[in-house]
């Protein structure tokens, strides 16, 4: 998926805020019918998938973190740390 500003997708006149980059990625995944996922991301995409996880675990069968940093006032830690249990 590209987000705007990224790839072939056009700039935003304003800037987005990691809260909007989920709700789009929320949104694409409701309108292709996905009702439960595994979501990876990386640096950037890494605070995205947590935002999605923060406000969606029931959703989330998983999720992966690549060099996830903390921005801003918001820390997930403790929303992450019960969202999935390691595979047995």
């Amino acid at each position: 998926m590209e987000l705007p500003g990224f790839g072939e997708a056009r700039s935003p006149q304003e800037q987005v805020a990691i809260a909007q980059f989920a709700a789009l990625v929320r949104e694409a995944l409701s309108r292709i019918g996905v009702e439960s996922a595994v979501l990876i991301g990386h640096s950037m995409g890494a605070q995205i998938v947590a935002e999605i996880a923060a406000r969606e675990p029931p959703h989330l069968v998983w999720i992966v973190l690549s060099d996830y940093f903390r921005s801003g006032p918001r820390w997930h830690s403790r929303t992450l740390a019960g969202t999935a249990a390691a595979p047995s």
